[in-house]
């Protein structure tokens, strides 16, 4: 059962870990109007580079976007949501008492100060995607819906990248 737990962690961990090597997908520069992004909002409010990771049916990921707010007002990431996992939930990686990075849940949400950018990015803050309903596949594309407190609902489309 310990081994279970361990593998589990693991494969947790490195959906959060850092960018492997570049592939052809990592190459892809976008262009300043994302054309991933499904909802004309998202581009306006600027939500850019989006991307998952790929991952096995059952397993975890995480998806990855650069949050800009242009407005003077900030706003909250308050939840977010896909069909293809079981759960998703804001997260933080961090280092715990032992020096061991961890995820944790952003509590009450993930604030986007006016005129400010946040990165969801490998290592710090993303959205985790538990309880894989679907295999993701390098090559795919990822629907995600993103929750503002003040903004509503905005969906993204996110290219799947492998490890």
């Amino acid at each position: 059962m310990r081994t279970l737990s361990l593998l589990a962690l693991t494969l947790a961990l490195a959906a959060c870990a850092g960018d492997p090597e570049p592939t052809a997908v990592d190459d892809q520069v976008l262009p300043d109007s994302d054309p991933f992004a499904l909802d004309a909002s998202a581009t306006a409010f600027g939500l850019s580079e989006p991307y998952a990771r790929a991952a096995p049916a059952g397993g975890v990921s995480a998806m990855f976007a650069r949050i800009e707010n242009p407005t003077g007002d900030a706003d909250t990431l308050v939840a977010a949501r896909t069909d293809a996992a079981g759960r998703v939930e804001i997260h933080r990686t961090q280092e715990n008492a032992e020096g061991l990075s961890e995820m944790v849940p952003v509590e009450g949400g993930l604030t986007v100060p006016a005129g400010e950018t946040v990165a969801l990015e490998p290592g710090g803050l993303h959205v985790m995607l538990l309880d894989l309903q679907r295999d993701l596949v390098a090559g795919d594309t990822l629907d995600v819906e993103l929750e503002f407190a003040g903004r509503g609902a905005v969906t993204v489309r996110a290219p799947v990248r492998g490890l």
